[in-house]
């Protein structure tokens, strides 16, 4: 996954799917709202809209997360991956009740500057009525996405994706490592460089922590380097 779509009503936790998502892949996150939104809950002229997704879409690796119909096909030609957070109204509607007053008069992370949470009877009604008046158009957009599509229906289901996602990467990385290992081990025989037990716990180290299984090789070169 390179570039990756959340999408869904307002309230099924889109915001937070982006960070924990982001968590495990390491891709930034773009949430559209602190785009979208100006200070006073102000709507940008359409076509400055436009171009900013335009621009923020064509980026080389994103989360982006938001619904804003009106520009779901810009975004669905350059995303890889949907991930549709196709959850029951009632929970949405709770979620954003529950967001409002925990978060009352503060600026959420994921809105724009001078945006304070607010009770807003319009939003609430457009949240209650999403299913029956905007999500056939939505499904019509995201019907010939060409990318991998997972939809989910439960937060649960949501969790187990993002820990088996979790699982798979971290195992993919060990192989990457021992694979690693054996390659600059070949090296150090190669170069005559003894590979000293210290040496070889900095690799264990570098796997336990996730990093880059250069760290072993630049173990090696430092100990050709020595005098």
């Amino acid at each position: 996954m390179k570039r990756v779509l959340i999408v869904g009503c307002p309230g099924a936790g889109k915001s937070t799917a982006a960070r924990t998502l982001s968590e495990t892949t390491g891709l930034p996150v773009i949430h559209l709202d602190r785009d979208y939104w100006q200070p006073g809950w102000r709507m940008p002229d359409g076509d400055v809209w436009r171009a900013t997704v335009n621009a923020l879409a064509a980026e080389p690796r994103w989360i982006m997360d938001g619904n804003y119909s009106g520009t779901l096909a810009q975004r669905l030609a350059r995303a890889d991956t949907l991930i549709h957070l196709d959850y029951p109204t009632g929970l949405c509607l709770w979620r954003v009740l529950r967001r409002t007053t925990l978060g009352w008069g503060r600026v959420r992370v994921d809105t724009g500057p001078g945006c304070p949470e607010r009770f807003d009877v319009e939003f609430l009604h457009f949240v209650m009525n999403y299913r029956r008046d905007q999500r056939a158009r939505d499904m019509e957009r995201m019907a010939d996405f060409a990318g991998e599509v997972h939809r989910f229906t439960r937060p649960a289901e949501l969790t187990a994706f993002i820990a088996r996602y979790r699982i798979s990467t971290t195992a993919k990385a060990a192989d990457e490592f021992i694979l690693a290992a054996a390659r600059y081990e070949k090296i150090a025989a190669v170069e005559g460089i003894e590979l000293t037990p210290a040496m070889k716990q900095r690799f264990r180290d570098a796997t336990e922590t996730g990093a880059s299984p250069d760290e072993y090789r630049n173990a090696i070169i430092d100990a050709h380097r020595k005098p």
